[in-house]
């Protein structure tokens, strides 16, 4: 295993963490930052709002779901990972760059540490950010009906007085989501 420097979780100090091999290489091939000028640095700190030392920082540059940052020898990156390597001198590579304060407009360099992405994963399971993508029923964070509702609307479909349209009105739902309902597509039983 390699190592890498990095930042504590608490953001304050540089740590030294270590790093396993890429699985399978399925990194993205991440953009070299260094060597950044000094013209990148006062660029850089233009396009941020700061605040207290252990506030968020907010990214006001150009923006994707992160922020962006052009670099002088060409391309974007994102801005966290410029903020990153000014602070620290060195450059996050093939690692992540994730956020303590899990603000993905955040460029303060306290709220940043060095983890692979499977660091950055259990990051995210332990905080409960994590969107169960298999999720059914009301475990789905989509769900705008719950077990109870859609038991309702089978029984009221079954009884012939409703059309699709009427228990769409009733349950502030579209016709399509009671079709799927009602024909076993979705809350399967």
């Amino acid at each position: 295993m390699a190592a890498a420097l990095g930042l504590s979780p608490s953001g304050s100090n540089p740590v030294w963490v270590r790093v396993p091999p890429p699985i399978l290489n399925t990194m993205k091939k991440a953009l070299p930052i260094l060597p950044l000028t000094d013209k990148d640095h006062h660029r850089f700190w233009k396009k941020v709002q700061k605040r207290r030392w252990n506030q968020c920082w907010i990214w006001i540059g150009k923006k994707s779901r992160y922020g962006l940052f052009y670099l002088s020898g060409g391309g974007y990156v994102g801005a966290h990972r410029a903020s990153y390597t000014i602070a620290t001198g060195h450059d996050p590579g093939e690692m992540q760059v994730c956020h303590t304060c899990d603000n993905p407009l955040c460029v303060n360099p306290r709220h940043l540490w060095l983890g692979t992405d499977l660091d950055n994963i259990a990051d995210m399971d332990k905080k409960g950010r994590r969107i169960n993508k298999g999720a059914t029923g009301e475990k789905n964070v989509h769900a705008k009906l719950t077990q109870k509702q859609v038991n309702r609307i089978r029984y009221l479909r079954d009884t012939k007085n409703y059309t699709y349209y009427k228990l769409a009105g009733m349950f502030d739902v579209s016709f399509v989501t009671i079709h799927h309902i009602v024909t076993g597509k979705t809350w399967r039983t």
